[in-house]
């Protein structure tokens, strides 16, 4: 479809919208009928929804000739409503929970009274929405803080039933205590690939281009007043069948307020379990316990997997910058994720550590134009340095890789709600989301390509070419020598260079709208979402050789590595008298043709769809 088509599509949407009756469906809404003490209904009855966390604080709405009432688009939190009639005893249910994205039905009846009579019903608030056929899970702040958890969307996630962390996408580990909260975790639910899982800030789109989608962003836990996990049932503006993680964002308040959260613990503070089946899968044992044989006969440390530190300092302030007109909201984390490898140790013997550090700043501003226009906006940009990253067998001091220190991610949200009465609401919305991510070899590994290199760019090759390919490699150029080996012989140590310097650019945008109508038994919503963005990434390698592979049979030339000593962990010191860190024979190489690059777009992904629920 060209771009006058599209250009076409969008307009046609944009005026379905404009055109449809009354729509509603927002974050989260209260609905019900008011009868009088013979079951009439009573129409004209004055509804008022009051909450410090809504700018105003104060919403009206008057019941139907049914006797029906509507409020939309109200943020999660404690309400108040209050039922007035002329001739009748004011009704008032106090301590209302209304939890993210749901609609509560509260149903009252008023006698006939004096004037100054007034019955006040507190906490009874309704727990089952009966209006939604959504199988969704509301995790409050209340339980976020309380629940010791990792504090990532990850670990959020985990707690709901029905949702797991996926087996065969990388990185896939459960998080325990925060261990790998300075990851990206994939999820999936129900039997749904993470392809299909969605995540959502206030609603508006923020899936990545990474992985198609199935890599989520980092988000920082003192944004959401709220977070709610939907695994069945989810609308039609979600469009994928997997689990929908709709973030519902803080807006601030009328009085200035704030909130901290310190955490943190460190090797002494987490058991050894290691055990004689570890022994033998040749996890080395603790140093001070001699039950577990030549570990500790060579000194060395426990190789099990544990944590080395965390630590996790969040902070967060909103108040009035006008009141009950302008709102802010802002939140600062610094946050690290420090673990031991699986025998990981450093060339003097101690543990080797993956170490990692982020950083999130976030700003929102909440802006009440007039009694039925809002407008939000949220920016939160993350830093993440990880100065070594390695695997199980992996010398940390050349084989681990690091990230440039420009290394970010951001996430851009900008909302318009247009709240036309109380059973009819308008939203258009546009969101970013970025990652900028480059992983380098540590520092001078990485080699600039000579300048007289010879590139094979169609074949054949040989043999006018081979005389210059051969000629390259007899002086000995660092681009050609230094390259990642992976010895078998020395307990597959890989070493010299991790291999590939990576660059992964992912960016996507999002700008949806949507028009929804609420009756007492109808919810009608139309709307349209638009997706479109690009992944380029690039890749380079040290003698366009990715890894150099190495029998277990010695080499016959002696070769061997002067750090591998009888105390190494993957020193193969044999009966024969050999070198403990003799080479193993040469098998064979991986050759890669770099630098290379490819880039992904998605120029548009677009959507309509047109909804009704009813009960």
């Amino acid at each position: 479809m060209g771009t006058r088509k599209f250009l076409v599509c969008t307009l046609v949407a944009v005026v379905v919208v404009a055109l449809l009756p009354a729509v509603a469906a927002a974050q989260s809404q209260f609905s019900g009928r008011v009868t009088d003490n013979t079951a009439g209904v009573l129409p004209g009855v004055t509804v008022e929804v009051s909450n410090p966390d809504l700018i105003g604080g104060v919403r009206t709405a008057v019941t139907d000739g049914q006797g029906q009432y509507t409020f939309i688009d109200l943020r999660p939190g404690t309400y108040t409503l209050t039922f007035v009639l002329p001739g009748f005893s004011t009704q008032v249910r106090a301590d209302v929970l209304l939890p993210g994205d749901v609609n509560i039905s509260i149903d009252v009846q008023m006698s006939v009274g004096a004037v100054e009579e007034s019955i006040t019903v507190s906490g009874e608030s309704p727990v089952v929405d009966i209006q939604q056929a959504e199988n969704t899970a509301v995790l409050t702040q209340e339980i976020l803080e309380f629940i010791p958890t990792g504090r990532s969307i990850y670990n959020f996630a985990a707690l709901v039933p029905g949702i797991k962390p996926e087996l065969g996408f990388g990185l896939n580990a459960q998080d325990i205590a925060g261990s790998r909260n300075t990851q990206q975790v994939y999820m999936s639910g129900r039997g749904a690939s993470p392809l299909e899982s969605g995540l959502y800030v206030d609603g508006l789109d923020v899936n990545t281009m990474a992985n198609d989608g199935a890599t989520k962003q980092y988000m920082n836990p003192m944004e959401a007043a709220e977070t709610t996990f939907t695994t069945s049932g989810m609308g039609a503006e979600s469009g994928t069948s997997g689990i929908r993680i709709n973030i519902i964002p803080r807006d601030g308040g009328n009085n200035l307020s704030g909130q901290a959260f310190l955490g943190g613990t460190n090797r002494s503070m987490t058991f050894e379990n290691f055990n004689n089946r570890m022994g033998s899968m040749g996890i080395r044992g603790p140093a001070d316990d001699t039950e577990y044989g030549s570990g500790t006969e060579l000194g060395l440390q426990s190789g099990t997997p544990k944590i080395h530190k965390i630590y996790d300092a969040n902070f967060a302030l909103g108040g009035p910058i006008l009141r009950d007109k302008l709102w802010f909201y802002t939140s600062y984390r610094d946050w690290s994720s420090d673990n031991i490898t699986l025998n990981g140790l450093n060339r003097d013997g101690t543990p080797a550590i993956n170490d990692t550090r982020m950083n999130s700043m976030l700003v929102r501003l909440t802006y009440q134009a007039n009694a039925r226009n809002k407008f939000a906006s949220s920016f939160d940009r993350i830093f993440k340095r990880q100065p070594h990253q390695f695997g199980v067998n992996e010398d940390r001091q050349t084989a681990s890789k690091t990230t440039e220190p420009n290394i970010n991610y951001y996430t851009g949200t900008a909302k318009w709600t247009s709240t036309l009465s109380s059973r009819s609401l308008l939203e258009l919305g546009w969101s970013g989301v970025g990652q900028a991510w480059r992983s380098v070899n540590q520092a001078g590994i990485d080699q600039p390509t000579p300048s007289n290199f010879f590139q094979c760019l169609s074949t054949p090759c040989a043999p006018s070419g081979a005389a210059e390919i051969a000629a390259q490699g007899v002086g000995g150029d660092p681009w050609f020598s230094i390259l990642s080996r992976d010895d078998e012989r020395l307990e597959s140590l890989r070493y010299q260079s991790a291999g590939s310097r990576l660059i992964d650019l992912p960016y996507r945008q999002s700008f949806q709208g949507s028009y929804s109508y609420v009756t007492g038994s109808h919810n009608l919503k139309v709307g349209f979402v638009n997706r479109w963005g690009r992944q380029t990434r690039a890749e380079l390698v040290n003698g366009d050789i990715t890894r150099v592979n190495y029998f277990d049979d010695p080499n016959p030339w002696g070769q061997s590595l002067d750090f591998v000593t009888a105390a190494h962990p993957n020193a193969n010191c044999d009966v024969n008298g050999l070198n403990c860190g003799l080479l193993g024979l040469p098998q064979n190489v991986v050759v890669r043709s770099t630098p290379s690059s490819n880039q992904k777009r998605v120029d548009y992904d677009y959507g309509i769809y047109i909804q009704d629920s009813w009960t």
